[in-house]
């Protein structure tokens, strides 16, 4: 048996049981965790506003001997009250934590994840920002963390950096990234100002003003990012499926 500290986000919850729940965290030293809250759905409980959805919070946890966890204290760090007040931020950011949720393992150890949700967390609500580019930049990062990269500065070909001497650019599904005009791999045509904005994100040096009446080109790289999401996420995968998408 054992009992640590540590801080998380709270992904979901489901009931269990008359007066108890069961929380998904996303905690910072351990990664995606389950823990019981009993007696948190009882009217006098003070615990329970501080473990509502979103939450950053402290907790202390309790496991036994078979691994089963529990909430022994918890204190909330930030409950993002800009964010839950705002519905459609609020969606924005349950999206977020049900990517976690669907992508990470239980029990695996991501610190740079846990920045990466709370630096997204913190940058949606502020005025200059535009939600999709920032959501779409924890998208990049997530997926690079996890292992499955994407390759948005050069050819995945060649190696010939992005930059205005391309005539053509393709997105090979494939590949994870970009192919340039002189190579013959294919891939998904793209506009120009479409992937210096995914080439940006990568690098996370986009500033939203550049892009803030580039609606069109910010849903066609929202786009193609679900698509390789989608598609990495999907165990059953050929490789030769991702070779030939060429459409989004």
């Amino acid at each position: 048996m054992k009992q640590y500290i540590t801080e998380a986000v709270v992904l979901k919850n489901i009931n269990y049981g008359d007066s108890n729940k069961i929380y998904t965290l996303y905690s910072k030293e351990y990664g995606k965790i389950s823990a019981i809250a009993r007696g948190v759905r009882k009217l006098q409980s003070r615990r329970a506003g501080n473990l509502d959805t979103l939450n950053h919070v402290k907790v202390k946890i309790h496991e036994d001997h078979k691994g089963y966890r529990s909430i022994q204290e918890v204190n909330t760090i930030n409950a993002f009250k800009e964010i839950k007040g705002d519905l459609a931020l609020a969606f924005k950011s349950l999206y977020i934590l049900e990517l976690l949720n669907r992508f990470q393992e239980s029990d695996h150890e991501t610190v740079e994840i846990f920045v990466e949700l709370l630096k997204t967390l913190n940058e949606l609500p502020k005025k200059d920002s535009i939600p999709d580019l920032v959501i779409a930049h924890f998208e990049i990062k997530l997926m690079s963390l996890l292992g499955f990269q994407m390759y948005l500065t050069k050819c995945n070909v060649c190696s010939r950096p992005l930059d205005d001497t391309w005539e053509k650019v393709k997105f090979n599904y494939a590949l994870g990234g970009f192919v340039c005009d002189t190579c013959r791999e294919t891939g998904l045509p793209l506009d120009k100002k479409t992937a210096h904005l995914l080439s940006d994100l990568e690098r996370n040096t986009f500033q939203d003003y550049v892009y803030a009446d580039s609606k069109n080109t910010i849903q066609i790289a929202d786009k193609i990012i679900k698509n390789y999401m989608h598609l990495v996420s999907d165990d059953a995968m050929r490789y030769s499926k991702l070779r030939g998408l060429t459409n989004l």
